[in-house]
């Protein structure tokens, strides 16, 4: 079942109260430093000669990516937890630092984005590592009644391997939201640059992002969906809410990003997306550079996430 909502104003689920405060959190987003930020995690792509691996014809940079996010971390002063994991060929290295609750702190939610990328990655997805690392400086010196863990996934763009290890370690984790974004800085003003993919009926202006929850967590959804309307400078949303399967009409292109492993084992999560080859010209080539960015966009997906990560993890009510 795929139910699409946008445009009409969300329910009103956060009090007056839980809204001031995530939206007080969320406005220390700062546009020069995502900009900052992107152009680092690039730099260091284009650095990196990655690996050509069969049957993928084009360079996956892994290792100077995750050297530089892990620096950005240490540089504000946080650990950075590294879980290996190997096997079939693959040295898996996920990211992880953690906000440790101060009530409910087996309670989770997971914010998360994949740092490999095909050539340079400015969209796909240096955008999103650039909103973890504006997540984790909100975070410093607050607290929140669950524990918010930013975990930034490696080998996404090779078959969610990083994401599929993680998952599988972590299953017992009381995990009560993912938020996962893959590709969230392209946006155009231009008629005719968006399409949509099977079974979704889109504007033709690509100025919006796209959510998409599954069941469980259909709730959520609509609390991003009222903080995005509620933004200083309002994000153009159109959402769905579908299963947690590959197999519902509209559904399969959004499983092709890290919280389809969290769906899988029927855990609530929300996936943030520009929609990346149905907007974006540049995807998985060596065009995808910072300068094809919008960053105030970028910026105001980086408040939704921030907003909507705090308003989660400080709710009064742990159900």
């Amino acid at each position: 079942m795929l139910s699409l909502w946008a445009c009409a104003p969300a329910p009103e689920l956060l009090t007056d109260g839980q809204l001031s405060a995530a939206l007080a959190v969320a406005a220390e987003v700062d546009t020069t430093r995502l900009t900052n930020d992107v152009a680092r995690m690039v730099e260091a792509h284009a650095a990196d000669p990655g690996e050509v691996r069969a049957p993928w014809d084009r360079p996956h940079k892994r290792r100077a990516g995750e050297a530089t996010l892990t620096a950005a971390l240490n540089e504000l002063g946080l650990t950075v937890t590294v879980e290996d994991d190997s096997g079939d060929g693959w040295e898996i290295h996920n990211l992880i630092v953690e906000f440790p609750g101060v009530s409910r702190p087996d309670e989770v939610v997971l914010v998360t984005a994949h740092y490999d990328v095909w050539y340079q990655g400015a969209d796909d997805n240096s955008s999103g590592v650039a909103v973890l690392l504006e997540l984790a400086r909100a975070l410093i010196g607050k607290e929140t009644a669950r524990t918010v863990r930013i975990v930034a996934f490696d080998a996404e763009e090779v078959g969610l391997i990083g994401s599929a290890r993680y998952f599988r370690r972590h299953i017992n984790d009381d995990v009560r939201l993912v938020i996962n974004m893959d590709s969230v800085g392209f946006a155009s003003t231009e008629a005719g640059s968006q399409v949509a993919p099977p079974g979704f009926t889109l504007p033709d202006v690509g100025d919006f992002i796209v959510l998409m929850a599954n069941d469980v967590a259909a709730r959520e959804a609509l609390v991003l969906g009222q903080l995005a309307g509620a933004l200083p400078e309002p994000l153009a949303l159109q959402g769905a809410v579908g299963s947690d399967d590959h197999r519902s009409p509209g559904t399969g292109d959004f499983h092709r990003s890290d919280h389809s492993q969290a769906w899988t084992q029927g855990t609530p999560g929300l996936f943030l997306t520009d929609t990346t080859n149905f907007r974006n010209e540049h995807y998985h080539t060596e065009t995808d550079l910072p300068e094809t960015l919008d960053y105030g966009f970028l910026t105001q997906v980086g408040q939704l996430v921030v907003a909507g990560a705090w308003a989660i993890a400080d709710e009064e009510d742990a159900e």
